[in-house]
């Protein structure tokens, strides 16, 4: 974490500044170094150290600041009208070329029903959990041979997928780590050997480590099949047509 005091002092170093000796000014630190040949304009500089300041306030339990922020108002810094669009408060700095930053908006939408600021929760940097466990109904402890469910969420998610018709679409929205891969590999894992469930990933290294989680269940399940291939990606075509032909299927289709 950076506080208010660390990074007056890196700005008041720029453009000759150093890096901070602080590990977690990393990201702004090299926004300042960026800044300095024009690949950083106001709106990065304006966010990052309105996220540096929002973790110190999270931290400390304080929305106020110590003292005001002097920053520079040449390009590239922000303008007072940009360091508001930030959500940041200025005032005028005590010499020309400067604004003071006076204050750090958290973010309250009116429209939402709560107080606490939208934005604590990341600000805080507090770490990301799934919830806690629920007792596992059968249909997954049959499929999975776990014991229980990581969260009430996935949970939710299973019971509905269990009990939705065969044409329907379930959209299941969960936080990382809270098991939605097995969950869209549950149906496959009930129905057994034949059954097929087509899972779509945007990276090589996604596809094989929901490959190994998809091998794990089977395995608990003593299945024959759990050492078989199941992820394709460039440089697996040979693994694919020796697949499909153990499955008796051809390129074009069943042979």
């Amino acid at each position: 974490m950076i506080g208010p005091v660390a990074l007056q002092r890196m700005i008041d170093a720029w453009p000759d500044h150093a890096p901070s000796e602080d590990g977690g000014a990393a990201r702004v630190t090299s926004a300042f170094d960026a800044a300095v040949t024009g690949g950083c304009g106001p709106a990065d500089l304006a966010v990052l150290i309105r996220d540096a300041l929002r973790h110190w306030q999270e931290a400390e339990g304080d929305e106020s600041l110590p003292a005001p922020l002097n920053v520079p108002t040449t390009p590239p810094w922000p303008t007072a009208q940009q360091w508001s669009a930030a959500g940041i408060t200025t005032a005028p700095g005590r010499n020309d070329g400067h604004l003071r930053l006076t204050a750090v908006r958290p973010w309250r939408p009116t429209w939402l029903p709560f107080h606490e600021p939208v934005d604590a929760f990341p600000a805080s940097r507090r770490p990301r959990t799934a919830g806690w466990p629920e007792p596992a109904d059968p249909v997954w402890s049959y499929a999975t041979g776990l014991k229980e469910y990581r969260s009430f969420e996935q949970r939710e998610a299973v019971r509905t997928l269990v009990t939705s018709p065969e044409d329907g679409t379930v959209l299941v929205v969960l936080a990382t780590g809270s098991g939605k891969s097995l969950v869209g590999l549950l149906d496959a894992l009930v129905r057994g050997p034949g059954a097929t469930t087509v899972v779509v990933v945007p990276t090589t290294s996604l596809a094989i480590d929901q490959e190994e989680q998809l091998r794990m269940a089977l395995r608990r399940q003593d299945a024959p099949d759990a050492e078989q291939t199941f992820a394709w990606y460039s440089r697996r075509n040979d693994q694919f047509t020796d697949a499909l032909a153990r499955r008796g299927v051809d390129e074009d289709g069943p042979r």
